[in-house]
This record gives structure tokens, sequence and C-alpha cells, in this order.
């Protein structure tokens, strides 16, 4: 039997371009394994949108060419964000490496693995848990100061509304119940082959694909979320009211210098209208600490500004010098040190709110989906629906009749951490899982 591993680092845009990979290796006889052991090959599906994911990248491969140096691994090969970026820095330093194909380049894959080709390629779920991500466009117009991504996946490009509704289609009847919507700027979606923002006619269109229970919106960009938007998301029913916006700060001289083209007034009203709209909606958000110009009575201003209004769930990072970023050369550069501390300071404070918001919980039911069943202990794990799989909290509760996919309602009895637990008090859907 020929064997093959995947790694797929960085963000869930970059685990849709593994699903293919990974498809057309399964499709030419290589059965996926976890390991390292007695591998025809492994690939690695890079990330090197800030220089911590280009350390963590070559830890992995310095973990992969010693596994080759072993003989346990015949090839190594390499694909993803790196081809774009820093290539010849890491070729350098890697130089056993058997092949680097470009992003997306499926084709180069399939003939370093089979001397035949599909005619059409699909992808391979590789999410842990009953639900899949659909990429509705890849590369991003918006040319903030501190982002490689342009740089690296280039100009927008949309998929079609026809071939998006194609893949979630397939992707229900491989098992999904939930479908995660993504792109680098979601929200700008359709501007390149409609000619105008058509998120609103996709999402309709998504929305009418049998077999899923949860639709999930997450990268809305600010900037592009209108009145309409909002109204249409309202009225679709499987979209969930739990909403990624990546704010990266709300000071107004920093916004303008990220270029993120919005103001602060910009996202209280957007808040409002979310809120005005979908009382029960949450949000999760990023926002980055240490960018030049950010004084302390601006980062105050952003601690106050997470304290006035409600957001369930937090990331932070600091910032990161990046080279090809006209942030580089902005003055008033604020320490590493100072960004890190800030970064804790800010997720410190999260932390406490988070807590506050979740005990608001107890006693309440909460639709879960069930993500790892333990029905001989009773014992099962779900995710409400405001949280994002693999970065969010878990919800651990007790019942009996129910199991892996199965869409329940929780009673909320205590709140540990990021972390439900209660009881089954309600079985919305079960679900038989048949591999496609």
């Amino acid at each position: 039997m020929k064997t093959f591993s995947i790694i797929s680092l960085g963000c869930p845009k970059n685990l849709v371009d593994s699903e293919t990979f990974c498809y057309i290796a399964d499709k030419h006889g290589y059965e996926l394994s976890y390991g390292y052991e007695g591998l025809d090959f492994i690939l690695i599906n890079t990330c090197s949108f800030i220089q911590s994911a280009i350390s963590e990248l070559e830890k992995t491969l310095n973990i992969a060419v010693e596994h080759k140096a072993m003989g346990v691994v015949k090839r190594i090969f390499v694909t993803g964000c790196i081809m774009k970026r820093r290539l010849s820095i890491v070729q350098k330093k890697f130089p056993t490496i058997d092949a680097w194909i470009d992003l997306k380049d499926y084709q180069k894959f399939e003939s370093l693995i089979s001397q035949n080709h599909l005619n059409q390629y699909f992808r391979y779920p590789l999410a842990d848990g009953p639900y899949s991500y659909l990429k509705i466009s890849d590369g991003c117009n918006n040319k903030c100061s501190y982002c490689t991504i342009p740089s690296i996946r280039g100009k927008l490009k949309s998929q079609s509304i026809e071939d998006l509704v194609r893949e979630a289609t397939y992707l229900a009847n491989t098992g999904a119940k939930e479908l995660i919507i993504i792109a680098q700027d979601t929200t700008s979606y359709g501007i390149d082959l409609y000619k105008e923002k058509i998120l609103s006619e996709l999402l309709k269109r998504l929305h009418d694909v049998p077999g899923y229970i949860w639709l999930r919106l997450m990268y809305l960009h600010p900037k592009n979320i209108k009145k309409e938007l909002i109204k249409t998301i309202a009225s679709l029913p499987k979209i969930v009211h739990a909403f990624e916006m990546p704010l990266q700060h709300c000071n107004d001289d920093i916004l303008r210098d990220m270029n993120r083209n919005y103001t602060k007034k910009d996202i209280i009203n957007i808040y409002n209208m979310f809120m005005e709209e979908m009382p029960d909606t949450t949000f999760r958000t990023t926002f980055i600490t240490g960018f030049p110009g950010e004084s302390r009575d601006k980062f105050n201003e952003l601690k106050k500004f997470i304290t006035d209004y409600k957001f369930l769930r937090m990331g932070v990072f600091e910032y990161s010098l990046e080279g090809d970023t006209p942030a580089l050369y902005f003055p008033d550069k604020v320490s590493e040190t100072t960004a890190r501390k800030r970064k804790d300071e800010l997720l410190d404070l999260h932390r406490q709110l988070s807590e506050k918001y979740l005990a608001e919980y107890i006693g309440k039911e909460v639709d879960v989906l069930i993500e790892e069943a333990y029905p001989e202990e009773d014992d099962f794990y779900g995710r409400a629906y405001f949280d994002v799989p693999d970065i969010d909290g878990i919800v651990n509760f007790t019942g009996k009749g129910v199991d892996y996919g199965d869409f329940v309602k929780v009673r909320i009895d205590d709140v540990i951490a990021i972390d439900l637990y209660g009881k089954l008090t309600q079985i919305n859907q079960k679900y038989d899982f048949e591999e496609v």
C-alpha cells in the first residue's frame, strides 16, 4: 500500500487547498497516514503570513528532513504561501526537499505522484468534525499597510456561484452539517467576476443546499458590511448569528494608518445594525497591538472599547514587522516588548469579560453540534452556535440517545474558562453519515 501524509499549516483557507491535494493523492491510490513512518511522500502546505509562521514552518521542515534522513520518508514536497515569500532563503536551508510546488499547482503535484491525470479535482475532507470550509474567493484587493496577503495570494479572485453551490453540495454529501464560509475578505465576494459585491446572492443560494443545519460567516471586512447584507443574513435561518469581524483596532488614527477604510464610528454603527436585526448576535474579532503610532492613550482607548462593546470571542496579535509592507517604514515604532505586554494585557481583560459573558448562559439552553461522542459513558462534546472550530470553546454535556453529528439543545450548568458544561434537553435533529 502506498502511503502519504499531509501537514497543513496556517489558516482554514490553507486547509481547503490541502484537502484538494489530499483528494488527488487518494484518487491515485495513496492512503492517508498521520505519522512519519513508511511514507512514500509527505506534503507540507505552508504559511508565511508573519515571521512566527515562518519559524513554525522551519521547525516542521526540520522534523520532516530528519525522518527522510532516517529512511522512513521517501520524498518531501513543499507548497503553499512560502512559494510567494522568502522562498529562496528557505530553499537554501533545506536543499534535500524533493519538490517545491507553486501555490495551488495541483497539476504539478499530480505529475509528481502519477503518470495519469484526473479530469476534475474535488476535496478530501480533513476537518476533525461534522463541518467543512467553503473558500469563496482567494486573494485580496485591500491594501492594509501591515499585511503580506496580497503579495502572496494576489488580487481577489472569486469562485462562481454555480461552482460554489456545486462544491457545497458535494461537501454536504460527505457528511458536513456546518458550512463555514471563508475568504481573505468575504464581504468583497463577486466584485471581480460580477462587477459588484454579491455576497447576499451567494448566501441565498447556499442556504438552499440540502443537508446543512448551520452556515457560518467568517472574515467579514467591516468596510463592506451594509444594512442590506445584514438584513439578508437575518432572513436566512440557517446562518448562525455569530460573526467573525476582524477589526484590528478602534482608534481612528491607527485605522487610517492601517488603511482599513473605516472609522470607530463606522464599527459602532455596524455593531448596532447587527444587534437591531438579530439581538442574539455574538461577535468574534481580532486586534493588533503595538502598531506604529499606538501610544498608551490609544491602547487605553482600545481597552475601553472592548469593555463598552461585547465581543464574546477575541484574538490578539502583536504587530510584526514584515518586509514588502508599507507599515515597515512607518515612524513611531512600538517596541516588541511593549507590543507583547499590551497583547497580554488586552487578553487578560477580555478573559475577565468573557467569563462574565459566558456566565450569562448558565440556566439557558444553547444549540450544540456534537463533535465527539462517548455514548457508553453518556458523555459528549460539541460546539455552541457562537464557537468556531479549533479556536473557541466547547460544550461538554451528559445525556442519552444522541451521537456524533447530532444537533441538540443543552441546558448550561457551569462555565470553566472558555468552555461550557451542561445536560442534554432536546434532540433537534439526528443524522446518519455516509461517505460519498
